[in-house]
């Protein structure tokens, strides 16, 4: 569903239709246009939005949202289409004029594209009590009708969805762990749940290329040892395996970017207007830079503690959970102890505790287990209790996924594989 369909029918769901007036044709693509003209049609003639009825009986079918967002979340995401879009369609003259050096021609192009930014991020978000009203009222039948179900995004383990009913808008979400003891893979198997259940996702890594980032997501998705793939070691059946895992259905859209492009919390920025991610996932966050660039010397702990602050305005403003990995300090071990870990165990900086809106620590199994099990523990959750539970940590094949009681003393067949 496009933003365009989506923004109608928030603003159908919420009853907001004082909202509607501030969209005209412009910010509709040509396939959105033929609603937006039956949904403002109806409302000049009747005096009210058109119902799920009317909707149907005019031949049009539009499929329920995926998450429960309020009407600014839509009206931020189809300005932004509105931006980018202008910018693209000007990009080859703009690059005509650069190569020509024709500075009248550049100018009336810039002049274009800041008039169309201008004409886009003109809409007023002043909005009436009676229209927010409305809208609370929404959430709640909504909390009601999907009382202890997930309403966010996944984290891909159900004891973390439980307790915090999925990752929200406007959430940092941190993944803390020891050099080596897994958080890429964690991180990794979060994005790859979010896709494969409808979820628009940007996976970005500070430390791997595209390649790599892949052959982990494919490792995910089909339980192939990324080792063996690299080396050419699969089996033929691993190898037909291989062959299709680009065939994936019923999911949503995976965007994948190193960090050779993206350094910075500005190139993160970029990357959501373009993409539109509905939820972003950074590993090694603490390798970025802050967008905004400080004279003389900035120690790592001040620079960490900006990035920090930067990526949660980013969840805020874009209206989008953004998970991120960071390291514990030397003080924590990976394993031998039992107790609870502590925000204070994060290395760099004092922010993650103050910024974060959910904290997971990831560290390793006690014997006989330290090797092919991890502890996942929700050290902070927005809202709701904590939690601590086992997941395994196997490669061959993978297996990421959480450890119940009747798994003890289990044994995996993997001769499939090689």
């Amino acid at each position: 569903m496009g933003h365009g369909h989506s923004l109608l029918q928030a603003i159908i769901r919420d009853g907001a239709a004082s909202r509607l007036s501030l969209f005209d044709e412009r910010f509709f693509l040509e396939e959105e246009l033929p609603l937006y003209h039956f949904v403002t049609t109806h409302k000049a003639q009747f005096g009210v939005l058109p119902d799920d009825a009317a909707i149907r009986e005019a031949g049009f079918t539009m499929a329920p949202l995926r998450q429960a967002q309020p009407v600014a979340y839509y009206e931020d995401r189809i300005q932004r289409r509105m931006v980018y879009n202008a910018f693209s369609a000007l990009m080859p003259e703009l690059t005509s004029a650069l190569r020509a050096q024709d500075t009248d021609s550049l100018l009336n192009s810039v002049r274009e594209v800041l008039s169309s930014v201008g004409s886009a991020q003109s809409t007023n978000h002043v909005t009436t009590y009676e229209d927010e009203v409305r809208a609370v009222q929404a959430e709640y039948a909504l909390a009601k009708a999907t009382r202890g179900r997930l309403r966010g995004i996944t984290f891909g383990y159900e004891p973390l969805d439980e307790v915090t009913l999925g990752a929200q808008g406007g959430d940092l979400i941190v993944i803390a762990g020891r050099p080596a003891v897994g958080k890429t893979s964690i991180l990794s198997k979060a994005c790859h749940s979010a896709w494969v259940t409808g979820t628009n996702a940007l996976f970005l890594s500070m430390e791997m290329n595209k390649l790599s980032i892949t052959r982990r997501m494919v490792g995910i998705d089909t339980g192939l040892n990324p080792k063996l793939i690299r080396s050419g070691m699969l089996s033929r059946w691993g190898e037909e395996i291989l062959a299709g895992a680009a065939t994936r259905e019923g999911c949503g859209r995976l965007y994948l970017e190193s960090g050779d492009a993206t350094r910075s919390v500005d190139g993160i920025e970029s990357a959501i207007q373009q993409f539109s991610p509905e939820a972003l996932y950074v590993d090694a966050a603490y390798l970025l830079s802050p967008a905004g660039a400080k004279n003389g010397y900035v120690s790592r702990w001040e620079q960490l503690s900006e990035v920090i602050r930067e990526l949660k305005a980013l969840a805020m403003q874009y209206n989008i959970p953004i998970f991120i990995s960071v390291q514990f300090n030397r003080n924590q071990k990976d394993s031998g102890g039992t107790a609870a870990l502590d925000l204070g165990d994060i290395a760099g900086t004092d922010s993650i505790p103050q910024d974060a809106s959910i904290v997971i620590g990831l560290r390793r199994a006690l014997e006989p287990y330290t090797q092919t099990r991890r502890r996942v523990e929700l050290m902070k959750n927005r809202e709701g209790d904590p939690v601590e539970f086992m997941i395994h940590y196997l490669f061959e094949p993978v297996n990421l996924g959480q450890v119940v009681e009747e798994e003890e003393g289990s044994t995996v067949n993997v001769d499939w594989m090689t």
